[in-house]
This record gives structure tokens, C-alpha cells and sequence, in this order.
């Protein structure tokens, strides 16, 4: 299993769209900080009152995975590693070696969670920079603050388990990125749908991985809120897993 990770994290260090996702983050998010102190600078020579446009420090922090794309790019990120031995037919020489499905199947997942790792904690750095630099310190003792990160960080693994799983079980990239960047935004109308017509003080899509990050990016957020997002993501994450590891098992090579 060892050899296997090694086989793994060689192949990620050599991938180019690991290092192009990660630019394209970190470009995007330099680009939001600019242009949200431009705009702050052009309301304030019209306006004296700016309090309600004020962004401070923390809430620059809280948005950094909405202004990168965070989620977007990873999902085509997963799709481009998860789906590349399948099309190019090398897992065949994988299982030659005697590995079993399991074992490929945790590597890989494993190798995706760490690299969606790292480019989380390397945005969330460049976005505290940033935010210091453009907006200043304010918000960022909040005591609340490092749990939210921690929710937002547990929120976006589930969301790659998402993106891994349907990855997995179509093994086409094309096919793959099309389902994990559209499928969300289908299941989201869905959603929406579903509370117009209910007409329930309860949101049916409260309860969906996409909106854990919009209610995580506001430091009023309720802690009640807080756990709730952190005990459905780790329910997401185990059940995309399992759902994605039982369709692979049964596919032909």
C-alpha cells in the first residue's frame, strides 16, 4: 500500500493541472482582493458613509473559497487525476502488480485529498496575506474563526468525495467534469424547487453540501449552524465514499 501511495503522489508532483488549478486559484484570488479595494476606494469618493460596504480582514478569510473557485477547480482538478490511469489503460498494469481494488481505490483517494489539501491551506494563506495587506486585522481574533475554517475545510472534503465518487464510477474525463460541474448546479435548482413548493419554514437545501460554505463565510453564524454543516459533511463524505467504492467494484476494467 505504501508503493502504492509513493506511485501516487509521483504522478501528482509530475501532473501539470495540479500546479495550472492552483495558479488559477491564487490568481483569482490576488484578483478579487484588488478589485473589491478598487471598489471600496471608488464608493468612498462618493460616499462618506461606508459601513455598509465595509470588509474587514475576516470576511476577506471566510470568502476565500468562493472568491477562488475553490470548489469548481477542484472538481475538475479530481476529475482530470481520478479518471487518467482508466482512459490511458494503466490501472491494467496496477492490478498486474497484485494490488486489489480497495487498495487503488483508497491511493487514489487518499492522493486527492491531499492535494485538495494542500491547495486549501496554500489559499487560505495567500487569502490571510491578502486580507491583512487590503482590509486589515479586524475580525481575525474572533474566537469563532478557526472553527469556521475548520467547518469550511470538513465541507469541501465532502465535496471531493463527491466529485471522487462520480470520478470513479464513470472513469471518462470528459464525461466525469461534465457530471461534477453541472450535476451540483442541477441538484441545487432541485433544491430550490423542492422549498418553492413546499413552502416550509424548513430549506430542503439547508441540508445540501452547497450551502454549508455560503453559511460558513458569515462570523454570525450560529454555532448550532456550525455543527450541524461538520456532522452532515462527514455523513456526506462517508456515504459518497462507499456509494463510489461499491459501483467501481462491479465495473469491468
Amino acid at each position: 500500500m505504501n508503493n502504492l501511495l509513493k506511485l501516487e503522489y509521483r504522478k501528482l508532483k509530475k501532473q501539470k493541472s495540479f500546479y495550472i488549478c492552483g495558479g488559477i486559484m491564487l490568481t483569482l484570488l490576488v484578483l478579487s482582493a484588488l478589485v473589491t479595494r478598487l471598489l471600496l476606494g471608488f464608493a468612498a469618493s462618493l460616499s462618506e458613509d461606508l459601513s455598509a460596504l465595509a470588509i474587514t480582514g475576516a470576511d476577506f478569510l471566510l470568502d476565500t473559497l468562493n472568491s477562488c473557485s475553490f470548489v469548481l477547480i477542484i472538481s475538475i482538478f479530481t476529475a482530470l487525476t481520478v479518471c487518467g490511469d482508466f482512459e490511458q489503460q494503466t490501472i491494467k498494469n496496477i492490478y498486474a502488480k497484485g494490488y486489489s481494488r480497495e487498495q487503488v481505490y483508497l491511493a487514489k483517494l487518499t492522493a486527492v485529498w491531499g492535494s485538495s489539501s494542500v491547495l486549501f491551506l496554500a489559499t487560505e494563506a495567500v487569502s490571510l496575506v491578502l486580507g491583512i495587506l487590503f482590509f486589515g486585522t479586524q475580525g481575525l481574533g474572533d474566537l469563532k474563526l478557526p472553527g469556521l475554517i475548520a467547518a469550511q475545510y470538513a465541507a469541501v472534503m465532502a465535496e471531493t468525495a463527491l466529485f471522487f465518487a462520480v470520478s470513479a464510477i464513470l472513469r471518462r474525463t470528459g464525461a466525469a467534469i461534465a457530471v461534477v460541474v453541472i450535476g451540483p448546479m442541477l441538484i441545487d435548482t432541485g433544491f430550490a424547487v423542492m422549498d418553492v413548493l413546499l413552502e416550509t419554514d424548513f430549506a430542503v437545501g439547508d441540508i445540501w453540501i452547497s450551502s454549508f460554505l455560503s453559511d460558513l463565510s458569515d462570523l454570525t453564524v450560529s454555532p448550532g449552524r456550525i455543527a450541524a454543516c461538520l456532522a452532515c459533511s462527514a455523513f456526506y463524505m462517508a456515504a459518497f465514499l462507499l456509494i463510489g467504492f461499491l459501483f467501481q467494484r462491479k465495473t469491468e476494467l
